[in-house]
């Protein structure tokens, strides 16, 4: 019998973040090659739910090979199926959440362990960072040997390297979340650089959720983008604020090694690994550190740099049969 798709790919949760990021290089990747007659994408606008996943199982059993983008593996014949881990949350615990003074909710409670016995039906993992390939190890070690660390994709604008047009301005390209902490993280931003009244933080979201720095005057919220009208906003920052400490890849870090923009960010591996030449690091927990990171952002044009994130190497490498 004549299977009907050598490649199932499933894409559901790819809504927004991280995830949708990844999405909007896979279906440039599908019609920049012309795999569609190779590939089947299904999930577009499905929620990682119980009832996906059965549903799901059927569209997939025919399929040569599936990917999972959502944590999630398929099921049936482990042998054929490649999932790609871009949830931390999934493989943390107590201690990675204390710090954060995160309480993780009923639902991701539930999603835990189904999670981490779905990996078990995997032949390839994929983490997008060292440090997240660490973390699925640590918590569940049966999976190591099957982890491989392969960088998310970015494609690399025409724009990338352009002069930014405002040089005092910071974009905070994150969507707010209970373990992002970025209300506490701005307002130390702030705080260090008030005697720059000239820098700005452009937030992508609403004031509402991020209510502490609602009516701030050094701070813009322009309301939810998408990747494509992010865009506009990274050709006008001369850098970004990413100050999330618990992520499995971090896109931002990425792109503004690939556009060409400066990072401010913790200094730790993860960010070194994945910022390079743009990162400027700081201790949060050393006070004038966070300052000194932004004016030197501010002033620095680092070279893009997207070799490490070329999406066709990526996706070659990805739909290569098991």
């Amino acid at each position: 019998m004549t299977q009907k798709t050598h490649w199932l790919i499933d894409v559901a949760g790819a809504a927004t973040g991280g995830s949708a990021r990844y999405y909007r290089e896979l279906r440039a990747y599908l019609d920049e090659h012309q795999r569609h007659d190779q590939i089947s994408v299904i999930g577009e606008g499905s929620r990682l739910t119980p009832q996906w996943l059965l549903k799901r199982e059927i569209a997939g059993r025919d399929a040569a090979n599936r990917i999972s983008l959502n944590n999630a593996s398929f099921w049936h014949g482990p042998e054929r199926n490649k999932t790609l881990l871009g949830n931390i949350l999934h493989f943390a615990g107590p201690s990675d959440f204390n710090p954060l003074g995160f309480k993780p909710t009923t639902e991701l409670k539930m999603q835990i362990p189904l999670i981490r016995q779905l990996a078990k039906r995997s032949a390839n993992l994929i983490a997008p960072s060292s440090r997240m390939a660490e973390q699925v190890a640590s918590s569940c070690p049966a999976l190591a040997d099957r982890i491989q660390v392969r960088f998310h994709p970015i494609a690399t604008p025409e724009w990338a390297g352009t002069e930014p047009v405002r040089r005092s301005e910071v974009l905070m390209p994150i969507i707010p979340q209970p373990y992002k902490n970025l209300g506490l993280h701005a307002l130390q931003f702030l705080e260090e650089t008030e005697k720059s009244p000239e820098v700005q933080l452009t937030i992508p979201s609403c004031s509402d959720q991020i209510p502490e720095l609602e009516g701030h005057p050094r701070v813009k919220f322009i309301g939810h983008q998408t990747s494509e009208e992010l865009e506009i906003w990274w050709q006008e920052c001369q850098a970004v604020f990413f100050p999330p400490e618990f992520e499995a890849f971090g896109y931002p870090l990425a792109e503004a090694r690939v556009y060409g923009r400066s990072v401010i960010a913790h200094d730790n591996s993860q960010q070194r690994e994945l910022a390079g030449n743009a990162l400027h690091g700081y201790n949060k927990d050393r006070k004038g550190s966070l300052g000194r990171a932004v004016s030197d952002a501010l002033q620095d044009s680092p070279n893009p740099d997207g070799k490490p994130f070329n999406p066709t190497d990526y996706f070659d490498w990805m739909l290569v049969p098991i």
